[in-house]
């Protein structure tokens, strides 16, 4: 069973690569209190809200890091259509995308 997102909420997915590559602030962690609301805006800096649609009325953070992860994958495949490696890659990634979409379904991920 479905459940309808509460009006005006929000996903937020953060895209945990770029947050670990960014440089950290330089706040003596010795004052917790500013180091934590320093390290929340290079969190909130690197996070992206998205809010639920009809279509779309909840949306699973794995499955959208599997897609863009394949798209990024593709992109690089294009300007090299010779790397083999890559195009295999990209098989495997889409499979696992696959199955694991098909799997959403009848799990319960939302509750």
């Amino acid at each position: 069973m479905w459940t309808q997102p509460r009006p005006g909420s929000r996903v937020a997915l953060t895209d945990w690569h770029c947050f670990r590559l960014s440089d950290l602030p330089t706040i003596d962690p010795s004052n917790p209190h500013d180091w934590l609301c320093a390290l929340m805006r290079n969190h909130d800096r690197h996070t992206k809200y998205v809010a639920p649609t009809d279509d779309t009325p909840l949306i699973d953070p794995h499955l959208v890091h599997l897609w863009d992860a394949g798209h990024s994958l593709i992109r690089r495949w294009r300007q090299n259509k010779a790397n083999r490696h890559l195009r295999h890659r990209i098989n495997i990634f889409t499979q696992e995308a696959q199955s694991y979409a098909d799997q959403l379904p009848r799990s319960n991920w939302w509750n």
